[in-house]
């Protein structure tokens, strides 16, 4: 994986999910919720909890799209 791929898929508007080689799924709802390294090493996923985890760029497999929650 590399930043074009993540850029690609915030470009798409859609929610996606990062997969990690240790199997690993981490959920990005909007924009708002990943910040991408200036250099492209690594990326921070911000969950709804105001939770960070710092992902680098090398242990990444696959941005898997994925609809959208529902609202109840």
């Amino acid at each position: 994986m590399n930043r074009s791929q993540i850029e690609d898929a915030l470009k798409s508007g859609a929610p996606f999910v990062i997969r990690t080689a240790d199997g690993r799924e981490y959920s990005v709802l909007t924009r708002d919720h990943i910040f991408v390294s200036p250099k492209g090493t690594f990326v921070q996923i911000v969950d709804d909890d105001e939770r960070v985890t710092s992902i680098p760029f090398i242990t990444m497999t696959a941005v898997e799209y994925r609809p959208a929650p529902q609202s109840i």
